[in-house]
């Protein structure tokens, strides 16, 4: 679209486009390793996994 020239907002716009969709990505693959991965080690008893889910949130902020 750059090079096309084309008119910044709608270069704007697509940008916010991919955001979000990696956002919303982000947000199922985090669904499901708190689902799959963190219940399955809390389950057998390992809790440590609290600061691994505490600096993952940090990371994606």
């Amino acid at each position: 679209m750059i090079e096309d020239d084309r008119y910044c907002d709608d270069v704007l716009t697509q940008m916010l486009a991919v955001n979000k969709a990696l956002e919303s990505l982000e947000n199922v693959i985090l669904e499901k390793h708190l689902e799959r991965c963190i219940a399955k080690q809390i389950k057998e008893g390992d809790t440590s996994v609290t600061d691994e889910i505490m600096n993952l949130f940090k990371k994606m902020r």
